[in-house]
């Protein structure tokens, strides 16, 4: 009896360890940001701990009821102390590490001053995406510029906008992009 005592006793503990042990691991917070890493050339934004720079993400709006249904893509850059010249566009692509979710072109035609903001881009929805499909994702923004051009800037909103009235609105810090190195890649 005494050895199926002890037997239940090491059961019960072991158990108790390990839904004390769950709940703490659970229930740690993993903080995704930028984080410059050169890779055959290319700069490339990665997961991060928290610094400055580091992805904000706010969801607002209806999070129960029928699934929500990604409807609108937008996105707003700020211009730190390096323009983009009028004559060179810049193609977003946003996806899910597995299939495209938006791309567009923005800001063709249109020279973004130093130290402003510019005006907010509409980007096509590329699918039938739900905010599971979207916990995490990549975008890419990437410079075509006529001859010579380096782009200082930081994502100032990244907002995903859903059916029920949900929206997700992502920003980044500063980074850049130029002829030598046209693409920046921005993880959430």
């Amino acid at each position: 009896m005494k050895g199926r005592l002890i037997s239940v006793w090491l059961l019960m503990a072991i158990f108790a360890g390990a839904v004390l042990l769950v709940p703490a691991v659970a229930g740690q917070v993993r903080k995704h940001g930028p984080k410059t890493s050169y890779k055959a050339g290319k700069r490339v934004a990665m997961a991060a701990t928290v610094k400055p720079g580091t992805p904000r993400v706010k969801a607002t709006g209806n999070r129960g009821g029928t699934p929500a249904k990604l409807t609108s893509i937008s996105i707003q850059f700020h211009t730190n102390n390096d323009d983009k010249d009028h004559d060179s566009s810049v193609e977003v692509a946003l996806d899910n590490s597995t299939h495209l979710v938006g791309k567009g072109t923005v800001g063709s035609g249109t020279r973004f001053p130093d130290n402003s903001d510019s005006q907010v881009y509409g980007i096509p929805v590329a699918g039938y995406y739900t905010p599971d499909n979207l916990v995490h994702g990549r975008l890419f923004v990437i410079i075509h510029p006529n001859g010579n051009d380096t782009w200082k800037f930081r994502v100032s909103a990244l907002k995903l906008t859903y059916s029920n009235g949900r929206v997700s609105t992502i920003s980044w810090g500063n980074t850049w992009v130029s002829e030598d190195d046209p693409q920046a890649l921005m993880t959430w």
